[in-house]
């Protein structure tokens, strides 16, 4: 008797952990479908498509370079304890920041790249073009 009732009681549990457990539930779905939340067509169609997406200048707005002048990217590569920039290989970083000067023009991006370089190597090149940043108002970017 006492196992009829063991045996009863856990189809008991189990019969209510399947129906609490949502076994017999209904899929989920939006209580109202009429209107839809978007309708992707309409905003396809009014959508102004740039060369990233919506992401296009405004007329009038400033594009913040000087017309006739075309942005350049330095790139500084930092491997090991060398540093390239322009595929020229630079033994001092005396020698980097008297390049970096004469080469830096109005608008230009700095990007230092960490090509596995020594820690204390690439902090070094790091405070250096924080310093070129803050005394001359160099713009770089860091990997």
């Amino acid at each position: 008797m006492k196992r009829r009732g063991k045996i009863f009681l856990f189809l008991l549990i189990f019969l209510c952990l399947t129906l609490f457990t949502g076994w017999a539930a209904k899929t989920v779905e939006l209580l109202n479908e009429n209107p839809p939340l978007i309708d992707l067509n309409a905003a396809i169609q009014e959508a102004k498509f740039g060369k990233n997406g919506n992401e296009t200048q405004q007329e009038g707005e400033d594009s913040g370079k000087e017309p006739g002048k075309e942005q350049k990217k330095i790139e500084i590569k930092v491997q090991g304890e060398g540093v390239w920039m322009d595929d020229h290989r630079y033994f001092s970083l005396d020698s980097l920041n008297t390049r970096l000067i004469s080469n830096y023009k109005f608008g230009d991006t700095i990007i230092l790249k960490d090509d596995y370089a020594e820690a204390h190597f690439y902090k070094e090149i790091l405070s250096m073009l924080e310093k070129l940043n803050s005394e001359r108002g160099f713009v770089y970017h860091a990997d």
